[in-house]
């Protein structure tokens, strides 16, 4: 079957995911990431792409962005290229790099966008590596301090600039919009259900009552969960989440 391509977003702003093939190293060492990123500046700049955040984990880089050519697949072809030639003839291996394509989420709401720069921001957070204050290979230090490639004038605009940004990294986020995020990330539907009900088991809303019950399926709805997804961690039938949450 031929592959689809991918719909372009009225916002032209997106969510890039780039992971190494099982999960493997794509980053040694410093070296490696400098060259990752001197690329992406510059491949950024050839193809007028934006680049609003980024993150390069061990095993895979996070990278927000603004397209307004519409030029995504041939910026992110050309980047995961010459970087994964450039990793086989330095570290002497061969073979596919990366897990595939690419894995993009388009941010439909330029608000939605604050919400998605920090879920990037906190990567080694939530991995236990380093806070964000320390971590050198995201783009939040660059928006503390000014400076750096990354384009920070939307997200300042959006929240007030580098002071309003720091409080707002560091803010309780909302769980539904930070669950939305992790599922068009590809984490698992469990844990993005657990961070959407604030903790709560899954398992027992099928026991809630029916107004409690309906809210906690409308909210798995609005994370990006479809009727099947739903069920499986929640015990409740397709039929009622079909009927409360209107989908399919």
């Amino acid at each position: 079957m031929a592959r689809t391509g991918r719909v372009r977003c009225e916002t032209d702003l997106y969510h890039v995911t780039i992971r190494g093939c099982g999960r493997q190293i794509i980053f040694e060492d410093a070296v490696d990431r400098n060259f990752f990123l001197d690329r992406l500046e510059l491949l950024a700049e050839q193809e007028r792409v934006d680049v609003i955040a980024y993150c390069l984990m061990d095993n895979h880089v996070h990278i927000v962005l603004f397209d307004p050519e519409g030029d995504l697949g041939v910026f992110m072809q050309r980047l995961c290229c010459v970087y994964a030639r450039y990793f086989n003839e330095r570290h002497g291996r061969s073979g596919h790099l990366f897990q595939g394509r690419y894995s993009s989420a388009a941010i439909e709401d330029v608000r939605y966008l604050l919400t998605v720069v920090r879920y990037v921001h906190d990567n080694p957070v939530k991995a236990g590596v380093s806070g964000r204050e320390c971590y050198q290979w995201s783009s939040y230090r660059g928006y503390v301090e000014d400076r750096g490639f990354v384009s920070r004038s939307l997200v300042y605009e959006l929240i007030g600039g580098a002071v309003r940004f720091v409080e707002f990294s560091s803010s309780e986020d909302s769980r539904r919009d930070l669950a939305r995020v992790m599922h068009s990330d590809g984490v698992g539907v469990l844990e993005v259900a657990r961070t959407a009900l604030g903790g709560r088991d899954p398992l027992v809303i099928g026991a809630s009552p029916g107004p409690e019950r309906d809210a906690c399926i409308r909210i798995l709805s609005e994370c990006g969960l479809n009727a099947s997804e739903i069920s499986r961690i929640t015990g409740v039938s397709r039929k009622v989440i079909s009927r409360v949450a209107g989908q399919n």
